[in-house]
């Protein structure tokens, strides 16, 4: 009991020096122009303010560095533990993604009922996007699942670990958001690349498939 009260109390701690280290960040970015020094050199901003460096900055300092930090110095846990390894079988677990994903998109495009619009983008913006979006997704997959998820799972159960690391993708990680959005769209596709970790054991397939979600439905 005792151990497992620690255990909690040091995820809380871990989750407010996430949000500390990104919120300070932040902060030294808009203090010092930063971000507007960014809006001058790339129009990048006009199609997500999201995917600005600074903004990509804090969020691999936050959500990435500090949690497999800590577990590797402090929890002495061996990355592949955390998620960093190819799953066992790479083929089944990949065509369950992609399975998840189809049944996914279907379900978004029904409750968008406008017509999809093919963007004209040049390959270097498409190149920009692409690595920008990788690098947001590694940070947010390492600390939802890898971090939250995981740690939840150690606390109570593997169920209940995926579905409370998904409110908390869904509706603390976008809570600027729309609430209903977030119910309808972000706390599904939380509870599938939840399940894919949790059926893999990989960060793999959980970053791969929120990439290609981020990268084809944002734009």
């Amino acid at each position: 009991m005792r151990k497992k009260f620690v255990y909690s109390v040091e995820t809380v701690f871990l989750l407010v020096c996430v949000w500390a280290v990104q919120s300070l960040l932040l902060l030294l970015f808009t203090r010092f122009g930063v971000f507007e020094f960014f809006h001058r050199t790339s129009d990048i901003w006009r199609l997500c303010p999201y995917l600005l460096m600074p903004h990509i900055i804090s969020l691999l300092a936050g959500m990435a560095a500090i949690p497999l930090v800590w577990e590797k110095a402090v929890r002495k846990i061996e990355f592949q533990k955390i998620g960093f390894r190819v799953p066992a079988n790479l083929q089944a677990e990949t065509l369950c993604a992609a399975g998840l994903f189809l049944i996914f998109a279907g379900y978004v495009l029904f409750l968008d009922d406008k017509a999809a619009t093919l963007l004209s983008l040049s390959p270097e913006l498409v190149f920009s996007l692409s690595y920008r979006w990788f690098l947001i997704v590694l940070a947010e997959e390492i600390f939802y699942r890898g971090l939250i998820q995981r740690r939840l799972s150690n606390l109570c159960c593997h169920w209940c670990g995926l579905v409370f690391a998904s409110i908390i993708f869904a509706f603390w990680g976008h809570i600027s958001l729309p609430f209903m959005d977030n119910l309808v769209l972000r706390f599904p596709f939380g509870l599938i690349v939840g399940y894919l970790y949790l059926r893999s054991g990989s960060l793999l397939l959980p970053v791969g498939a929120h990439w290609v979600y981020n990268l084809v439905f944002a734009l």
